[in-house]
């Protein structure tokens, strides 16, 4: 399990660099059903952003990640 710190930043960040999907919903679930990634921690709030922001890239909005 990471440390809490920004270990989930960066690897949060990286993952969802990586993902060409455009629904939040599925974003989020794919990336929280990894091990590491605790459902009750305080890294999910960081991911809930995180694949909203996303999907609105990836469905062709225009924002700098």
């Amino acid at each position: 399990m990471l440390a809490f710190s920004n270990d989930y930043y960066g690897f949060i960040f990286r993952v969802t660099q990586s993902v060409e999907l455009f629904c939040t919903y599925v974003i989020f679930k794919q990336i929280a059903e990894k091990e590491y990634i605790s459902i009750h921690g305080p890294e999910h709030h960081i991911l809930d952003g995180a694949s909203l922001l996303v999907a609105y890239k990836n469905a062709g909005g225009e924002i700098d990640l």
